[in-house]
């Protein structure tokens, strides 16, 4: 091939290749991006765990931020009400739960397990549905563990308890409270009552049993006077002592 003629077949050659390149490169391009998921579907995805939703109303914090009702909550993230914050954290499956003001919980989630440390304390309720294991810890201060529904195993150091519906008992930072399934029970400030009574799912103080006792007794003695004033024909009709209501 002379000089002449291959000149010009190199320059061709060289020139369609540069088109195909650009025109390659201008394909790719148009063609349209993966919407990058937020940080947040990320992390979830990392860990694989089961996450929550925040619903409520007033100042709610997640992590120390600022959270809006429909939030997510990531397991291992810090949930706090302000002094007029009303929260639920919806778990799906898991149950959930609610905090009343001024009330901050750690909450630890895995796929059939609940953990809550309470750092600190207005409220806390937990409802727990069937084949979900709870596990409630308070980080310092006195409480009061109360059940409302379902069996509660209270440890404390070697001690083990286990508190039914309608009881109540002290909770502090060497307790632990673990429940499972079709369990509801709360978390508040103060101690348990130092004598109560079960009364049909209810509690009857001591000093409530002692006003009765005494309204028992007083009726007695009114019904041995009324009794002698009959003999004199002054009878007058008395409600009996199991209907008097203190």
């Amino acid at each position: 091939m002379s000089r002449s003629t291959y000149k010009p077949a190199l320059s061709l050659m060289l020139a369609s290749a540069v088109a195909s390149v650009f025109t390659f490169s201008s394909f790719a391009a148009s063609r349209p991006r993966e919407p990058t998921p937020p940080a947040k579907a990320i992390h979830k995805g990392i860990l694989g765990l089961p996450a929550g939703r925040l619903i409520g109303t007033g100042r709610m914090t997640v992590d120390g931020n600022e959270a809006q009702s429909g939030a997510t909550v990531l397991s291992g993230s810090s949930v706090a009400t302000g002094v007029d914050g009303y929260a639920t954290i919806d778990l799906g499956s898991l149950g959930r739960i609610e905090l009343q003001p001024n009330t901050t919980v750690l909450v630890t989630l895995s796929p059939n397990k609940v953990v809550v440390t309470i750092a600190s304390l207005g409220r806390v309720v937990q409802s727990l549905p069937s084949g979900v294991i709870a596990e409630t810890k308070i980080d310092g201060g006195l409480a009061r563990l109360v059940v409302t529904q379902g069996q509660v195993e209270l440890k404390s150091g070697r001690d083990q308890r286990t508190l039914n519906a309608g009881e109540d008992s002290p909770f502090n930072s060497s307790s632990e409270a673990l429940a499972s399934g079709s369990a509801v029970f709360a978390v508040e400030q103060g101690s348990a009552r130092a004598s109560s009574a079960s009364h049909k799912g209810g509690y009857v103080s001591a000093g409530g049993v002692g006003i009765i006792a005494l309204v028992g007794v007083a009726a007695a003695a009114t019904g041995v006077v009324l009794s002698n004033r009959s003999e004199t024909g002054n009878s007058q009709a008395l409600p009996r002592p199991s209907t008097v209501v203190p």
